[in-house]
């Protein structure tokens, strides 16, 4: 099966950004603990402006880490290393 992915961005105001920052270790760590990869990505140029990825093995895997429901859009894998 093809592995999946999703991309979800976020817009953290200044104020919640620390807030933000800190909640990463345990998301990464939950999404561990159920096989799946997790990165965070802030635009260089618009601090605040970020992009989470979320990478597993299939669909179902990726929208139990989000509470049942499949953030959108929704990537599948057509050429995997």
């Amino acid at each position: 099966m093809a592995r999946a992915l999703t991309m979800v961005e976020r817009w953290v105001s200044g104020v919640d950004r620390e807030t933000y920052l800190n909640t990463l270790p345990s998301r990464r760590t939950a999404a561990e603990q159920l096989r799946l990869h997790f990165w965070v990505f802030e635009n260089a140029d618009e601090s605040g402006r970020f992009v989470e990825f979320t990478e597993g093995a299939s669909e179902q895997d990726i929208a139990n880490a989000h509470d049942g429901e499949l953030p959108a859009p929704l990537w599948r894998e057509v050429l995997g290393g």
